[in-house]
């Protein structure tokens, strides 16, 4: 019962990150879809990543409000949130040119280095979220 309630509030500020940066992205539409242009990525790769990166993000908030589909969520969160860290960190260190923040909301605001420090931390939170929903049924 513990680890119900451990999980359930790991869950929430990774739901909320989601379900707060997708649904941004979808009502910035025109703005989310022209920084994501202008990524160091083919023309075509960027077209379609706009529209199903915000798509993913709200699929994996709807995931992780559930317990029965939460460890799915979970682990979609690690696996983008690893993505995004290593994408950001390259473009910290200077691997990429500078390219335009096709972040949401408040996260718009942050530098580089600052998008790093809170995608490890709700990476870290994802990690100990999908270790502890895994382990679940060997209550």
């Amino acid at each position: 019962m513990k680890r119900d309630w451990i999980i359930y509030f790991i869950s929430l500020p990774v739901m909320i990150l989601w379900i707060y940066v997708g649904m941004d992205k979808f009502f910035n539409w025109e703005e989310h879809y022209r920084a994501f242009l202008n990524q160091p990525l083919p023309q075509n790769w960027s077209t379609r990543l706009a529209t199903i990166l915000p798509t993913l993000e709200l699929l994996l908030g709807g995931f992780l409000l559930f317990p029965r589909f939460r460890w799915f969520g979970f682990l979609g969160s690690v696996l983008l949130l690893a993505a995004f860290s290593t994408y950001v960190g390259l473009v910290w260190i200077g691997v990429f040119p500078e390219v335009p923040c096709s972040c949401a909301g408040i996260f718009r605001q942050l530098l580089w280095g600052g998008h790093v420090i809170v995608n490890l931390i709700f990476l870290l939170l994802s990690l100990i979220g999908l270790y502890l929903s895994s382990n679940q049924e060997g209550q």
